[in-house]
């Protein structure tokens, strides 16, 4: 299976990846380093990707995710969707990030209710779940092998 990680280049994509890569996989990455725009490029983006591989909407990009994932959702691939739990539990700091988050999961809910697949998964994390990186590597591998989970919420203290 090939995997095609979208913000891949730092951060949790970045150990992602490389997870991934240790384990035998093919990883492809789209973002800024390597001259993708993850708002701009989307159709360019997705063109690349090949049916039958995982895909994991990682870049945050002011709603892009929410954007790739309509174009997405009816591909033959399974499709992990990076949220936040400020989708539930707003951060009055980051207005804009929490709304976009919070349309995110909706979108996410609405299309894994209708849909009813074994092929989209979400994680709600916060910060500091997000930078447990195997955390956030085990799920998905769990969830690899146990697709009737849809979602995953971590949220800490």
């Amino acid at each position: 299976m090939k995997i095609y990680i979208l913000g891949k280049s730092r951060g949790l994509g970045k150990h992602l990846a490389e997870s991934f890569e240790k384990d035998g996989y093919q990883v492809y990455g789209f973002d800024k380093s390597n001259g993708f725009d993850i708002e701009k490029d989307q159709d360019i983006i997705i063109n690349q990707i090949e049916e039958n591989s995982l895909i994991i909407l990682n870049a945050y990009a002011n709603g892009s995710q929410k954007s790739i994932l309509e174009k997405l959702i009816l591909s033959n691939n399974k499709i992990i969707v990076m949220g936040s739990i400020a989708a539930t539990f707003p951060d009055p700091s980051m207005k804009e990030y929490s709304y976009n988050k919070k349309d995110l999961n909706e979108y996410f809910t609405r299309q894994a209710l209708e849909k009813k697949s074994s092929d989209l998964l979400m994680l709600n994390l916060t910060g500091k779940v997000y930078n447990d990186h195997k955390l956030v590597y085990d799920s998905i591998k769990f969830w690899l092998i146990n697709t009737d989970v849809i979602a995953f919420t971590y949220r800490t203290k």
